[in-house]
């Protein structure tokens, strides 16, 4: 593919999506502030609102900063990735208005309660916001950037089919270009000469998503730069391992290579996950312990027995782990599961498979909406704050799941499992076993504290709108 472009002009973003997300985080910053203000006043504080309007224009400094580092631009960036850079340029601000207040002694009237508050929330209340905004856009044409697909023709449909069922991720598909039309009827086959014009006309608000193979050639990528600012090359890794591993590229002298780091393998990492784990779940007991006491009395009121249960599952070590949840099931689970099984080879086989049934006849009718919702696991913060558990990582398995991780057992038993992980954030039960596997690896090789964060959030939504669960 022998391609130039002969005059390039710069085009900013798509400008609705710019100024949607500028406004998003101007937004938000301002509300949190004054969010934290009105706490404050709450608590009897007294809250002179001139030296807070000074604030304002300190957070042009956060919009600038996130426009530097590509927060406003085309491209998408992970998730947590992106909720690491947005509270780099949120600390930077509020640490640029604590240095103004030194100097100018403004901070005398300046609540330092309110200050700490508006900027511990703004870290999480700015990429919620960014993520409600993404949820209600998504779906329309101007939000996502126009990719066309150049390469391997077979690779298409799957590309296609993770863009359009996530098109969160914020890229769409316009055109493919090869010699047949792509196996996507909806797709429209661009020749060299339309990408070219197509190119010019839209430089810098378009991106090529490249499906390599094997075969493909470095003067071939070097002439699409010429027509693409933004490029992203995908190579023939499906499937392959060396995609669960958090990869970096590594220089040796004229070599390049891939450097793999476990992260969550760390001393110091997993000292500070485990703070976390702490701080989090004495928290957690300390606020949800009326809840607790509802959902025991509706239990009990539903069905006899005590409404707390220890589960028998795998933990650190592989060693026995003996989990804390709501009872969601009758007294006698076991023998009803053994006849269900013994009356249906579907039934049989579908347990096999997953480890679940779809409908499942131990489970009671409250137990029904304590699983829908997961409040059932939520007394597994006292595992947690045993040091059994942790609250994000891969959920706790039974003897008989040792087989299904297979090699990846080893992996499982050098962490502690979470009362919420990976999977429940992707799909939950309507992923496959062997997808769950690859999850729970993933998570172990490139763990980082954003991701754990960037977990529990998406966990909220997950259980509010019960996806994949039974």
């Amino acid at each position: 593919m022998s391609l130039s472009l002969q005059s390039q002009k710069f085009i900013l973003p798509n400008s609705k999506r710019f100024f949607c997300l500028i406004a998003s985080d101007c937004a938000t910053l301002m509300l949190t502030l004054f969010l934290a203000m009105s706490i404050r006043k709450l608590w009897g504080g007294v809250i002179p609102l001139e030296p807070y309007l000074r604030l304002l224009p300190f957070f042009l400094l956060t919009l600038f900063l996130n426009l530097y580092r590509g927060l406003y631009g085309n491209m998408p960036m992970a998730r947590p990735e992106e909720m690491r850079t947005l509270a780099i340029s949120i600390s930077l601000t509020y640490l640029c208005m604590g240095i103004s207040f030194f100097f100018t002694r403004e901070g005398i009237a300046i609540s330092r309660f309110t200050f700490a508050g508006a900027w511990f929330f703004s870290l999480f209340t700015v990429p919620l916001a960014r993520a409600f905004l993404r949820a209600r856009c998504a779906a329309k044409k101007w939000w996502g950037v126009p990719a066309v697909i150049i390469g391997s023709r077979e690779r298409v449909p799957g590309l296609l089919e993770q863009l359009r069922r996530t098109p969160s991720i914020g890229l769409r598909p316009v055109a493919y270009v090869g010699n047949e039309p792509s196996p996507d009827g909806d797709l429209p086959l661009f020749s060299v000469e339309e990408l070219q014009d197509y190119s010019k006309s839209h430089y810098g608000n378009i991106c090529a998503l490249v499906l390599a193979d094997d075969t493909y050639a470095s003067s071939e990528l070097e002439s699409l730069s010429n027509l693409f600012r933004d490029i992203i090359f995908l190579p023939n890794w499906y499937g392959c391992e060396l995609t669960v591993f958090g990869t970096t590229l590594a220089q040796l002298g004229d070599f390049v290579g891939l450097k793999s780091s476990q992260k969550l393998l760390d001393p110091r990492r997993r000292t500070v996950k485990r703070i976390i784990d702490i701080v989090g779940a004495g928290t957690g007991l300390i606020l949800l312990a009326p809840v607790f006491a509802l959902l025991a009395l509706a239990i009990r009121l539903d069905s006899p027995g005590n409404p707390f249960y220890r589960q028998k599952r795998i933990g650190l070590g592989g060693n026995p782990l003996y989990v804390l949840k709501l009872r969601s099931m009758a007294a006698n689970a076991d023998e009803l599961l053994k006849q269900h099984l013994a009356s249906s080879p579907e039934t049989r086989e579908e347990w096999s498979r997953d480890q679940k049934l779809c409908n499942d006849p131990r489970i009671t009718r409250f137990g029904r909406f304590l699983r829908a919702t997961s409040l059932d696991e939520l007394p597994q913060l006292w595992n947690v704050l045993r040091g059994e558990m942790s609250l994000v990582g891969p959920r706790p398995i039974v003897a008989d799941e040792i087989a299904k991780y297979g090699a990846a057992f080893e992996l499982y038993k050098r962490v502690r499992p979470g009362i919420t992980g990976l999977w429940q954030v992707s799909g939950r039960s309507d992923t496959a076993y062997t997808r769950r596997v690859w999850l729970d690896r993933f998570y172990v090789y490139n763990w980082s504290f954003w991701l754990d964060i960037y977990i529990l959030m998406q966990t909220i939504p997950v259980v509010l709108y019960r996806r994949g669960a039974r």
